[in-house]
């Protein structure tokens, strides 16, 4: 589950970094390209996952990173029913030139995604589905990316909050498990291909470990 959940938010971070780069090169007046960024990420990120979708004010040097404020992924319901994913923001560093020159793919580009007070909460119901795993079904790959053509990067989250819910981890039926992690910074890394390196740093109430 990890993996997938790791998998799945690298591919919507890389996402948006490639709706900055199909921006660009489609020619748009620089005046108000930061706005149409904007509108074009919500765009996109609503058609990926099918949910609302914010995204506050994009800012930025176009060639070598962006960062969006105030972004965030509504529950099944809208926003009335909460949120899902959120983010105070997102900065995406990436080497624009390389991909104008074809000399890597955009997700090749993306060398550092910082997330600074990211939020998510993850449900695992009582068939096992999680809610996020389900939330980026349409990013799985119909075919294998060649590895000079995929994300190989870190991820890094700054004072991040974790609310999990499992229902198929209590030995008591209709029981679920709480947790919530606090405060955590996290550093993923893509470099190598295959593998996935994860160093954190949170905190936890200790009788939530007892559950």
């Amino acid at each position: 589950m990890l993996r997938e959940l790791c998998h799945n938010l690298k591919c919507a971070l890389v996402s948006l970094a490639i709706v900055a780069a199909a921006a660009l090169l489609s020619g748009h007046q620089f005046g108000g390209l930061h706005k149409y960024l904007q509108t074009i990420a919500a765009c996109e990120l609503s058609r990926i996952t099918d949910r609302q979708v914010q995204v506050g004010h994009v800012s930025g040097n176009l060639l070598t990173g962006i960062q969006a404020q105030d972004v965030a992924i509504a529950g099944p319901g809208g926003f009335d029913s909460g949120v899902v994913l959120a983010a105070r923001s997102v900065r995406i560093h990436y080497n624009l030139i390389a991909v104008l020159m074809r000399q890597r793919s955009p997700a090749a580009a993306v060398k550092l995604v910082e997330v600074e007070r990211p939020y998510a909460r993850v449900v695992r119901d009582r068939r096992g589905r999680v809610n996020l795993v389900e939330l980026f079904s349409k990013l799985k790959a119909r075919k294998p990316v060649p590895p000079e053509k995929r994300f190989r990067g870190r991820i890094k989250l700054k004072a991040a909050t974790l609310q999990y819910t499992g229902y198929l981890s209590s030995p008591v039926p209709g029981e679920t498990m709480q947790l919530v992690l606090d405060n955590t910074d996290a550093t993923i890394d893509f470099a190598r291909l295959d593998w996935i390196r994860i160093r954190a740093d949170t905190r936890v109430a200790s009788g939530q470990l007892q559950q």
